[in-house]
């Protein structure tokens, strides 16, 4: 997983155990809440994400359309 934030952009691959990619896109807000989403190779809608950033370093959660949940970590570099 390569995810990169620039300013309030969140931007990013992630590469599946099933070798699809996925795009993700989303922001960081003024208050430090992240949110938005990732769409595989055919832009398809698979997972929202919510969470928070402080500093250089953030959590959340992701659910997607099939239910799956889990958590996540971000860090700004």
């Amino acid at each position: 997983m390569s995810v990169t934030i620039a300013g309030s952009k969140v931007s990013g691959l992630v590469i599946t155990d099933a070798s699809f990619a996925e795009g993700i896109s989303g922001a960081v807000s003024q208050d430090g809440l992240v949110s938005g989403n990732t769409a595989d190779v055919h832009g398809n809608l698979t997972a929202i994400f919510t969470g928070t950033l402080a500093g250089n370093a953030g959590s959340g959660q992701w659910v997607d359309v099939y239910g799956c949940y889990g958590t996540f970590r971000i860090n700004r570099q």
